[in-house]
């Protein structure tokens, strides 16, 4: 079993129960994201200069700070904000594995929620869709499937496949 796994299983147990997720899709996640690495950080450039830079609130925060993934399920600190976090906290408070994975899990619930809303999606496809939006947003047309995130969806699941081999 992968040590960081184990080290994390319990916790990522009680958050994705919390929310009503299965675990096995939560450490999924986290292992696709950050490798169970809890001081996983990622910058996303192109999403401060397509979402943050023009928009008067974000002017004073640091791009390399505020544009970027942390923690276990690498949410960002405006998808974060857009999930309860207070927006005075700092983005690195998400390397805080509890942190990550409540604002993690919050976000995916709401993306798996939206994918299955809409009819004639099997479980599985509402599932793929729900992940795509997770890793990228829904798409233009805000209905699944969104294929261009597809691809992260179906390593997701793959995932969720080993750890359960092992689980």
């Amino acid at each position: 079993m992968n040590t960081e796994f184990g080290r994390y299983r319990p916790l990522i147990e009680a958050v994705a129960t919390q929310h009503g997720l299965p675990p096995l899709l939560v450490a999924a996640v986290a292992q696709r994201e950050s490798a169970f690495k809890a001081d996983a950080f990622r910058h996303e450039p192109q999403f401060w200069v397509r979402y943050m830079k023009s928009s008067p609130q974000y002017h004073h925060l640091h791009p390399r700070r505020y544009a970027s993934s942390y923690g276990l399920m690498q949410p960002m600190w405006v998808v974060a904000v857009e999930e309860g976090l207070d927006q005075a906290r700092p983005p690195e408070v998400l390397f805080v594995p509890e942190e990550s994975l409540e604002y993690g899990c919050r976000r995916l619930r709401k993306c798996l929620d939206w994918a299955k809303q809409f009819v004639g999606a099997s479980e599985k496809e509402a599932l793929l869709s729900g992940l795509a939006a997770y890793n990228g947003g829904r798409n233009a047309a805000n209905k699944p499937p969104n294929p261009r995130n597809i691809a992260y969806a179906l390593r997701v699941w793959q995932h969720m496949i080993e750890l359960g081999k092992v689980a």
